[in-house]
């Protein structure tokens, strides 16, 4: 254990280089998060971050709350990215106005960083170069040796956390058509509905049903209940704000939406609710203002929303969630 605590803390070194190595290339964008990432030993299609950080940390490093996290090829870059074993640097797809990531396989593992979005993007040849610097081969060695060394106890090893720990839930909501709308109308006359479906619709229920938002993302809204895990009423009192949150999007939606502008009469929403287990980050910001949360129920979300139905108005529990309510609330 201890030549690995040594290990662990070379990467550490090695990784807050590069990333500041990888943050030169890229220029002004400012590095909000990144992950060496090593592969799980119990799931052939999922990963957990070895090292971590963000840009509010003196350093990237080891911490206990590691989590596995789920590479669906579906809608996600970084999947791609590890099955090709090539460095690439583009949009995220999650938040492609925000963030752009960069990714650069590491021997077995990869390196994922996240900046802020700018323009023009920074060249994937570039990013290409971190390669060749000077602690990228001394990084490769120590993570392989790591992970080999492990072999199928890594998850173990490391505390890699699962199942979860759920401490909230999160409710999720996205406008069906307003890319259709943008084109039919105007993207300024369709914004204006959708900036104040943000800050004044959201904001408003939010506080009503006292759930945090966490981000707006264009025509919709990432929001939370939180609850102590070890105490039932706290539990209880915030599947009730969530599920009423939930509830009372769609129900006044319509009604919002067509007093801004006629040009949504015919707009559906999209709202999903699953709990997990969330962690909180303050990239260099005030530490009391939340920027964001990571957690593997914002990846089961995303996917989720891609098999949604855009016809209707609609609420879907996530299976975490219904298994604990007992039922399934679709309408």
């Amino acid at each position: 254990m201890e030549n690995t605590s040594t290990h662990l803390r070379y990467l550490e070194h090695a990784v807050t280089s590069l990333v500041g190595e990888c943050q030169e290339q890229v220029g002004d964008a400012r590095c909000v998060a990144g992950a060496l990432y090593a592969p799980s030993s119990k799931k052939d299609d999922s990963v957990f971050a070895l090292i971590q950080g963000t840009d509010g940390d003196k350093a990237f490093q080891r911490t206990d709350r590691v989590w596995r996290r789920r590479l669906s090829p579906q809608n996600s870059i970084a999947a791609e990215a590890w099955a090709d074993r090539r460095t690439s640097i583009e949009p995220s797809r999650m938040f492609p106005d925000d963030h752009i990531c960069a990714h650069i396989p590491v021997g077995q593992g990869m390196l994922q960083i996240a900046f802020e979005q700018q323009a023009p993007h920074p060249k994937q040849t570039d990013i290409a170069k971190l390669i060749t610097s000077n602690a990228f081969a001394p990084l490769e060695r120590i993570l392989d040796d790591v992970i080999t060394r492990s072999a199928d106890n890594i998850d173990t090893e490391f505390n890699v956390r699962a199942p979860y720990t759920p401490n909230g839930i999160v409710v999720y909501c996205d406008i069906s058509g307003f890319k259709e709308i943008s084109r039919r109308f105007g993207y300024a006359r369709a914004q204006s509905t959708a900036t104040a479906f943000c800050h004044e619709f959201l904001s408003g229920l939010s506080a009503k049903h006292d759930a945090k938002i966490i981000r707006f993302a264009g025509d919709g809204g990432w929001m939370a209940t939180y609850f102590d895990p070890n105490d039932p009423a706290s539990k209880q009192k915030a599947t009730h704000n969530a599920m009423a949150l939930a509830q009372d999007i769609k129900t006044s939606f319509s009604s919002f939406v067509r007093g801004q502008d006629h040009a949504f009469s015919d707009a559906k929403i999209r709202v999903i609710a699953e709990e997990g287990e969330l962690f909180e980050y303050n990239p260099g910001r005030r530490s009391s203002e939340i920027i964001d949360i990571s957690g593997p129920v914002f990846t089961y979300i995303t996917e989720k929303d891609q098999t949604t139905p855009r016809n209707r108005d609609v609420i879907t529990i996530g299976d975490e969630l219904k298994q604990r309510l007992q039922n399934t609330l679709e309408i």
